[in-house]
């Protein structure tokens, strides 16, 4: 998904989740090829998130909704503050909710952010949200989630659009004078961008957030 310039520094935190998230993974073997048929029981936990601290209680529900296909959350946060340092946010840590996710089978991983513990090949990091900026780019873009973008979409009339080239929803709209621009994610589109993921063998996805996604991705991570 297209980024402005503005927005860009604003994601940097989600790196950290990737690199605290891939120590909770297990150990993967050479990449191959899925099998024809998957086989039959229960979904595996392949999915891993972030706790969103101002939206805790939100978030800490839809934990426990999908607990069967969690198996690690991040109670934590962080915050870019300077070009060269994150500062750690445990407005999420508290003890009800980790004890909470941990009585759901829910591993809680610790504030780790060594970029040197990353490997390749076994998760895939993908967005749940999305941005409105202006068309111009100059101003600052807005964090929308996928329930906002929507209500927008639906609220000004605008058609969906799925981009062919990065398999992401988008639309335009007016506000005043200014036109606008959304990108964001939603289940349909998450699917199209993980196919080529899946097809080589990765199954572990991390969601940064919790609470911020379409209902509908679970259904798309359940299928593998």
């Amino acid at each position: 998904m297209p980024l402005p310039r503005t927005s860009r520094r604003a994601l940097r935190p989600v790196s950290a989740l990737v690199s605290l998230l891939l120590a909770a993974l297990p150990a993967t073997t050479a990449l191959s090829p899925p099998p024809d048929a998957p086989a039959a029981g229960p979904v595996p936990r392949t999915a891993s998130a972030w706790l969103p601290y101002w939206d805790r209680e939100n978030a800490y529900r839809d934990a426990l909704r999908h607990a069967g296909q969690l198996h690690t959350v991040s109670p934590f946060w962080y915050r870019t503050a300077a070009a060269d340092r994150i500062e750690g946010h445990p407005g999420a840590g508290d003890a009800r909710i980790v004890a909470g996710l941990h009585r759901a089978g829910i591993d809680v991983v610790p504030t780790v952010m060594d970029m040197d513990t990353m490997k390749p090949g076994e998760l895939a990091a993908i967005l749940t949200t999305g941005w409105d900026w202006r068309a111009d780019g100059t101003r600052p873009a807005r964090h929308v989630t996928w329930k906002e973008a929507e209500a927008l979409r639906r609220k000004v009339g605008a058609p969906y659009a799925l981009d062919p080239a990065s398999g992401t929803p988008h639309f335009t709209y007016d506000e005043g004078p200014v036109s606008r621009t959304v990108w964001y994610e939603d289940a349909r589109g998450i699917g199209v961008q993980l196919a080529p993921l899946r097809k080589y063998g990765v199954r572990n996805t991390s969601l940064w957030a919790l609470g911020f996604e379409d209902p509908g991705l679970w259904k798309v991570l359940a299928r593998g």
